[in-house]
C-alpha cells in the first residue's frame, strides 16, 4: 500500500481542524483512531502523524510568523480550516524544511481551493509567499 504526501497532508489538516474543534483526551489517541478509519499505509501514518504533532509542538512560533505576516488579518478572525491550513503549512515551510517551497503552497493553495473556495485559496498563497520572501531577504 503506498501514500500520497498530498493525501497525507489533507489528512493531517482534518486532524488538526477536528483537534481545535473537539475536546480530545489525548493527540496521540486521536490522531490513531482518525487513521485507524482510513487506508493508510505505515509511512503515510507517520507523515501524518509527524506533520500533526509537528505542527502542534510549534503552535506558538507559527501563530507569531503568521501574525507577521497577515496583512490587515487577525489570526483569531480566520476559519478554523484556514488557520489550520496556514499554521500546517507553515510547519512545513520553516520548520520541518523537508519539502521545497513551491511544492509546500501549490499543495496548500489546491487545499484551500478544495476545502474552502477561490478566496482562501489567493489569500493563503499571499501569506505563505509572504513568509517565504521574509526569510529569504
Amino acid at each position: 500500500m503506498s501514500y500520497s504526501r498530498h493525501k497525507c497532508r489533507e489528512y493531517a489538516l482534518q486532524i488538526l481542524y477536528q483537534l481545535e474543534i473537539i475536546t480530545h483526551s489525548s493527540v496521540d489517541q486521536d490522531i490513531n483512531t482518525f487513521l485507524d478509519q482510513l487506508d493508510v499505509s505505515e509511512d503515510g501514518r507517520q507523515f501524518v502523524t509527524a506533520l500533526a504533532i509537528g505542527t502542534l509542538e510549534h503552535q506558538n512560533e507559527i501563530d507569531n510568523l503568521l501574525k507577521e505576516n497577515m496583512e490587515k488579518w487577525r489570526l483569531e478572525r480566520l476559519s478554523v480550516l484556514v488557520r489550520n491550513l496556514l499554521r500546517l503549512s507553515v510547519y512545513e515551510l520553516k520548520i520541518s524544511k523537508e519539502t521545497p517551497y513551491e511544492i509546500i503552497i501549490d499543495e496548500s493553495v489546491t487545499l484551500a481551493r478544495d476545502f474552502v473556495d477561490e478566496i482562501a485559496r489567493r489569500f493563503v498563497n499571499k501569506v505563505l509567499q509572504n513568509i517565504h520572501d521574509s526569510s529569504q531577504q
